[in-house]
């Protein structure tokens, strides 16, 4: 598992952030802030977090699979 902060406060960063995520068949990703964790490819559940700071990103990846991803979601790490 890889992690990642990410920071998602505006509609269209959450729009593009799920596009992304949306193309990544063959790996599961949660965003997590503090005690509530939701799908990283659910816009919905997305928009139920506090879009103000920065959340946890989540990547269930080895090393060199979740380093791929992370450089695909690099506009939104923080």
């Amino acid at each position: 598992m890889v992690k990642a902060k990410v920071l998602l406060d505006s509609v269209d960063k959450v729009r593009n952030f799920v596009n992304i995520t949306e193309q990544i068949d063959d790996t599961h990703m949660d965003i997590a802030c503090g005690s509530y964790t939701v799908d990283a490819k659910s816009m919905m559940g997305i928009f139920l977090l506090t879009l103000t700071k920065p959340l946890d990103l989540h990547v269930y990846a080895e090393k060199p699979r979740g380093d791929e991803i992370l450089a695909k979601l690099q506009e939104f790490t923080v």
